[in-house]
């Protein structure tokens, strides 16, 4: 082969690869582009997920710079929720509920304080305040080992609440508390031990409970926040919270 057609043949090369490091950078490294208006996020809530009927934008919240949230109101008068998220070059609609009970969203699966709460209560369910509880169950546990040696593992109880008003807004955004962030850390550690006697532990963020009340801080059922329809793009970025009767709640002295 001639000089002159490897050099043609390299220089062929090194723009495939040039073109290749170009679109690998738009893909995944690109900063992201302006959110979209309104007007434009209605209707791509409505292509891609006709039922949830997209009518009003409340207001669009950034979770992180590559994440956003935007509640809604649909044209059934659903106060309703969704996120976006940047991948692939463009801002992409990952999940839409017309549901508005508290979700647990996970930016990064290992890091708590990257983990936030999303709500849009319907304002007709009369909820004033939500109350959201960390709970860890107390147990202990033994486990045999060989030689008729037994090591035993205490679970401490975990009981901490943090009060959300909605008295300004029906929908919201926030990180987990520090302090929650910080029994989650010391109880991970405990987990690693209880894994390491084949003795298994739930995540701790499962164990995020909820609970509505009303002006007078009586329980209240939620009616109109708790039934609706949902999409997602299929991979799972959240997790439901569940309510927690009250009868589960330890009193503090």
């Amino acid at each position: 082969m001639s000089n002159g057609k490897k050099k043609l043949l390299f220089g062929i090369a090194g723009l495939v690869l040039i073109g290749i490091l170009v679109a690998l950078y738009m893909l995944f490294l690109s900063s992201p582009k302006p959110f979209p208006d309104r007007e434009k996020l209605v209707d791509e809530i409505n292509r891609v997920y006709r039922d949830g009927a997209a009518q009003d934008i409340q207001d669009v919240i950034y979770l992180d710079h590559k994440n956003v949230y935007v509640p809604f109101v649909s044209a059934s008068d659903e106060y309703s929720m969704s996120v976006w998220e940047w991948k692939y070059n463009k801002w992409k609609l990952i999940y839409v509920t017309t549901e508005g009970m508290p979700i647990l969203w996970l930016l990064d699966r290992n890091d708590p304080s990257a983990h936030r709460i999303l709500w849009n209560l319907h304002p007709d369910d009369g909820v004033d305040a939500l109350q959201l509880y960390l709970i860890n169950n107390r147990g202990y546990q033994i486990s045999h080992r060989s030689n008729q040696v037994y090591d035993s593992i205490y679970t401490p109880k975990v009981q901490v609440d943090h009060r959300i008003s909605l008295q300004q807004s029906s929908y919201g955004a926030m990180a987990l508390p520090d302090e929650w962030i910080t029994i989650n850390k010391e109880l991970e550690q405990l987990k690693k031990v209880n894994q390491s006697y084949m003795l298994p532990m739930q995540s701790v963020t499962s164990n995020i409970r909820v609970n509505t009340y009303d002006k007078d801080n009586h329980v209240v059922f939620p009616e109109r926040s708790v039934n609706g329809r949902s999409y997602s793009n299929g991979r799972l970025h959240y997790q439901f919270i569940m309510f927690i009767n009250e009868s589960d709640i330890e009193m503090m002295q």
